[in-house]
């Protein structure tokens, strides 16, 4: 393959930005890869942040942040159950979309809990 702006140069890598092959004299190393220009610098730069910010939102979701959730779910699942019983007129609809969020929170738990252990 060739620099796509020395056509006569080989080229030794690819932007990680636009995929074009480059030459060494258009090659700027940003430590994840390489680049040709400054806005491909730029680019390619923000999305190996987004890629860093999503591997230590991944570390986090092990760490505790997978319970959030279900959590959550069960307690909007109790507050449905309890103004479902306080308002006799509510009480079928409470209860039933009460347990509903009840029974999907200790599953979301369950598979988090799994998915968490696994990795």
């Amino acid at each position: 393959m060739k620099c796509f702006n020395h056509h006569n140069q080989d080229a030794v890598g690819v932007c990680k930005s636009c995929l074009k092959g480059i030459c060494v004299n258009c090659a700027t190393d940003i430590g994840g890869g390489i680049t040709c220009s400054d806005e491909c610098e730029s680019v390619a730069k923000d999305n190996i942040r987004l890629v860093k910010n999503t591997v230590d939102a991944q570390r986090d979701f092990k760490k505790g942040g997978a319970y959030f959730g279900p959590f959550y779910l069960l307690l909007m699942g109790l507050a449905f159950i309890g103004f479902g019983q306080y308002k006799k007129s509510f009480f079928e609809f409470g209860t039933i979309i009460g347990g509903i969020f009840c029974v999907f929170g200790l599953l979301l738990f369950v598979i988090n809990y799994r998915h968490a252990k696994r990795s």
